[in-house]
């Protein structure tokens, strides 16, 4: 039954026992002179309405009494979560015996939490916190949270889904990155960049502005000066810096591996690492993946953007169905000109980088980054060959001019960026 927008009406089955005592009681009354049963009748009677009247009373109440969950905004997987659930009670009156129940889609077992908050002062706050470990990043939702109000004697419930959903990004755990092979110098002008002081030699002209104290004479826009009566300057950007793009997909069948120790989950944790190292250089950075679907993201820079591509990298699940030549051959276009390719691939793929060569023509460099997809394997077998797949892979990649970096299951990944 449904009571409300949000609440709904559950009958307990004890109030078919106390039905059934009711008219038992009520034919023993009828034909017998016993007045113990009139007694009992009306003892039960009175009992039922009470109880009505306690449920209404409750749920009268309930329209004073609001719930806050006090929860992180973003994690990082192995982190533990710490929730909170915060009541307030703005009746005249305390309350008994409120049933909580909230859904952490994050936690690996137990993902609804029961609570129940046994007396609350009139006028008062009382809060109740929890705690999950978040083992795997993603995206999750917590919530929704639900309420339940019940009679004296819990023949009558009243749930109300109060919703309190709320999205939570796990993102995944980074590794620290001591450098990069060098990087191909950008030489495009790109919104965003902050200006800087310059001769204009090797920077774009970006406009005017008002004159500071310290700005070269020398940047003096004198008619622009003339017809305002106040000193003007021009302003320009820098257009020389250094910019890099990561490219990888998450193919299904290429994923070998389990749980956090696959090829997917690898490749998701050498690119944040990277994006993160980037942005802390002050370096852009891209991104062109395909894990199901395409995701690209413009070069650019700051905080906020990092935030945009770590929520992208925290719900990425290895569920292409295309291959790297298709993907570079269908998103060429994507690829921004006059940067440096970081291409994440398995061994298996390592050939398509000779066809990435010819973007060298929008004076792009490339870096491979290459996963042994074979040390995920079961086999041991597979994993004594990777000492010899790598170095038949580096040999070709250094004749192409390709700087190339190895990882492979249960070495540090950061190892390879210490060199």
């Amino acid at each position: 039954m449904s009571i409300g927008r949000n609440s709904k009406l559950n009958l307990s089955p004890k109030i078919f026992l106390l039905f059934i005592i009711e008219i038992t009681l009520f034919i023993l009354k009828a034909k017998t002179a016993i007045e113990i049963f009139d007694f009992f009748f009306v003892f039960v009677l009175v009992l039922f309405l009470l109880d009505i009247i306690w449920l209404g009373l409750n749920y009268l109440a309930s329209k004073k009494v609001s719930f806050r969950r006090i929860i992180p905004e973003k994690l990082v997987e192995e982190d533990e979560l710490k929730a909170k659930i915060v009541l307030d009670n703005r009746n005249f009156l305390p309350f008994f015996g409120i049933e909580v129940s909230d859904y952490l889609s994050c936690a690996e077992k137990d993902k609804e939490r029961f609570f129940i908050f046994d007396f609350v002062k009139a006028k008062k706050s009382s809060s109740i916190s929890y705690s999950c470990l978040c083992n795997q990043r993603g995206k999750y939702l917590i919530g929704p949270l639900r309420v339940i109000y019940a009679s004296f004697l819990g023949l009558f419930r009243i749930e109300t889904v109060y919703g309190l959903e709320k999205v939570l990004y796990v993102y995944p755990k980074t590794f620290r990155i001591g450098a990069v092979p060098p990087l191909t110098r950008g030489a495009l002008p790109w919104f965003g960049l902050d200006t800087v002081s310059a001769s204009g030699d090797e920077d774009e002209f970006f406009g005017l502005r008002e004159y500071k104290k310290g700005d070269p004479l020398k940047r003096i826009h004198w008619f622009s000066t003339a017809k305002k009566s106040k000193l003007i300057v021009k302003e320009f950007q820098r257009c020389n810096f250094y910019q890099a793009s990561l490219i990888f997909l998450l193919n299904q069948q290429e994923n070998l591996g389990s749980g956090k120790k696959s090829v997917a989950e690898y490749m998701i944790k050498i690119a944040a690492s990277l994006s993160k190292y980037f942005i802390n250089e002050d370096i852009c950075v891209g991104l062109l993946s395909h894990a199901g679907r395409v995701c690209s993201f413009t070069p650019n820079k700051g905080q906020e953007y990092l935030e945009e591509m770590f929520k992208f990298y925290a719900e990425a699940v290895a569920e292409s169905h295309i291959n790297m030549r298709e993907f570079i051959e269908e998103y060429y276009n994507l690829i921004p000109s006059n940067s440096t390719l970081l291409v994440l691939v398995t061994e298996k793929n390592v050939d398509v980088l000779v066809e990435i060569l010819s973007l060298r023509e929008k004076n792009v460099s490339v870096i491979a980054l290459v996963v042994l997809s074979l040390t995920f394997a079961s086999s041991p077998e597979n994993a004594e060959d990777a000492g010899q797949i790598k170095e038949s892979i580096e040999a070709k990649l250094a004749h192409l001019n390709i700087r190339s970096l190895f990882f492979q299951r249960d070495e540090p990944l950061e190892k390879e960026f210490l060199k």
